[in-house]
């Protein structure tokens, strides 16, 4: 994600669809990686935040059926990009990774909804 400039920012399984949803507008989100069991919550939120089912990814689990619902996996992402040309690296200016969010964690509260809390990207790589 960081290769992309992307953000990540995992929700907790135990989330209601109004408390994804909630994370999901907060954070902007443009996709969602989820598992088989969790498919249902993730794609009703998917639904209310304007995000495409093209954009709602699995992550196989070992226990997964043989036979998945219809929607690309990580393991397909992962081997349509082999095929792709090797990404440029990225030119940030000076401290932008003391200032760009990398990771975006959502606290569970203590009562409504959880709020997020970011991370620069200088706390996973050097900055540049």
């Amino acid at each position: 994600m960081h290769r992309l400039s992307g953000i990540v920012t995992p929700a907790s399984a135990a989330y209601t669809t109004d408390e994804l949803v909630n994370q999901l507008q907060t954070s902007a989100s443009k996709a969602i990686f989820t598992c088989v069991k969790l498919l249902p919550t993730a794609l009703k939120a998917a639904r209310a935040c304007n995000i495409t089912s093209d954009r709602v990814y699995l992550l196989q689990l070992p226990d997964d059926p043989i036979s998945l619902p219809k929607h690309a996996t990580f393991n397909d992402l992962v081997a349509e990009g082999k095929a792709l040309p090797k990404l440029e690296a990225l030119k940030w200016a000076k401290g932008q990774g003391k200032r760009q969010t990398a990771f975006l964690s959502y606290s569970s509260g203590t009562s409504g909804l959880p709020v997020g809390d970011e991370m620069s990207s200088s706390s996973f790589t050097k900055d540049t």
